[in-house]
């Protein structure tokens, strides 16, 4: 523990311990980084999907038929499926891009960052200060209580929480003790005195709401003398955030939705997350234990949103209504197709066949209960609108594109989800 006096710098005690990525991980990695060309490389990694350029298609041509292709309409949207099932196959590298290569997306948030009267820069190379998650803010919220418990060099850690409230699930972490404040004009006096008292407890402020000017300053000037670090969920513009202040950028993780591209993307699920470099090697290690890399469909379909700058009306929504006829589950006759398969490789031998039988009919029980309740969770999203007698499967893959760049705003869409 550093020695309560001044020479110390307060960001010391945020300190990290060291973490080490799976050695697999780190020869993927450098194999994947390497200069030779493609051709001559062998990318692997365990578990990793098959890639295969052929399997792609045959995986498109499921989706998107050759007569919807051909419409000239039709052509952009049917590029940005054939993109993303081909993106879908790998794994993602950890934080969502490789150093190297960068990402689409995140062009788009540098343009954000840099486009504004107070441009703010974040290194998004090989110490880079920008990465991607999936799951939505409360989810990441969990990757770094998780990365604290486990790797903060200096326990316990206070957490305050700022006119702000967590699911209780978020406060099961043993090394960090979680307090509530709501008063903004007293805040600073409030964490003044909690460092006082514990001036060698590391604090972290987390807040949704934008801080007033003349509180942001004086946290500015106990962060620089004592050990608080702020957490930002309040998709803040750069002049509205504690980063903006000199000497602030290593205090402060901004966590940023969607909206801060329009109001309408709130409920998408990729976040951005910015700040120290140190933290976000270890969150993005935390997040690929926890959660795996981030979520490509997520990420290509935000990506294609703006690309295209399709930005839905924030009031319009549409309904799913139930089907005048319930097709069989084709989990069902994968079913009986097992029975009769095994029903041949059996015959003559009873109490094999019985025991065969009844796995059969157990693992087909179980498909059937999940099927029917997917069934009829989709059967209440505000989805598609459909001819009548018209069955999920028969709706083209376009059709339901076109309805999902409608409700991502939606908030009865987010809570269905959410189930």
């Amino acid at each position: 523990m550093p020695q309560n006096n001044n020479n110390i710098n307060p960001l010391e005690y945020f300190r990290l311990l060291p973490i080490k990525a799976a050695k697999v991980s780190e020869i993927s990695e450098a194999t994947a980084s390497s200069p030779l060309p493609p051709a001559e490389r062998v990318n692997f990694h365990i578990g990793h999907p098959l890639q295969d350029e052929e399997l792609s298609t045959l995986y498109f041509r499921l989706t998107v038929s050759a007569a919807e292709e051909e419409k000239q309409n039709e052509v952009n949207r049917a590029d940005f499926l054939r993109r993303c099932i081909a993106q879908c196959a790998p794994y993602m590298p950890r934080g969502g891009y490789a150093a190297a290569a960068g990402h689409p997306l995140l062009e788009h948030l540098q343009n954000w960052l840099k486009g504004q009267n107070e441009p703010l820069e974040y290194e998004s190379g090989h110490r880079r200060e920008i990465i991607f998650g999936s799951g939505g803010v409360t989810e990441n919220l969990r990757v770094l209580f998780t990365a604290l418990q486990r790797f903060l060099r200096y326990r316990p850690a206070q957490i305050c929480l700022f006119q702000s409230e967590l699911p209780q699930f978020l406060h099961n972490f043993p090394y960090l003790r979680f307090l509530h404040y709501d008063e903004a004009s007293s805040l600073p006096e409030y964490l003044q005195n909690l460092l006082n008292a514990h001036p060698q407890r590391p604090l972290f402020l987390i807040y949704q709401t934008v801080l007033p000017e003349a509180v942001r300053r004086e946290l500015r000037e106990i962060s620089l003398q004592k050990p608080l670090f702020f957490i930002e969920l309040n998709d803040a513009p750069n002049h509205l955030s504690m980063a903006r202040e000199a000497r602030m950028q290593e205090r402060v993780l901004r966590f940023l939705t969607p909206k801060i591209f329009h109001p309408a993307l709130q409920n998408l699920s990729t976040i951005f997350i910015l700040g120290s470099h140190d933290y976000l090697k270890v969150l993005e290690t935390v997040h690929f234990e926890l959660k795996g890399t981030p979520a490509a469909a997520e990420i290509e379909w935000l990506t294609y949103v703006l690309d295209n700058h399709i930005l839905p009306p924030e009031d319009e929504s549409s309904s799913l209504e139930a089907p005048s006829d319930r097709h069989t589950s084709p989990l069902i006759s994968t079913g009986e197709r097992l029975v009769r398969k095994f029903g041949g490789l059996v015959s003559g031998q009873p109490l094999l066949l019985e025991t065969a039988a009844t796995v059969v009919e157990q693992y087909s029980q179980r498909q059937q209960e999940r099927f029917s309740s997917l069934y009829h969770f989709i059967n209440r999203l505000p989805f598609v609108e459909r001819e009548q007698g018209e069955n999920l499967d028969h709706i083209p893959a376009l059709k339901i594109l076109d309805t999902l760049l409608k409700q991502p705003q939606d908030k009865a869409f987010a809570a269905l989800l959410q189930e």
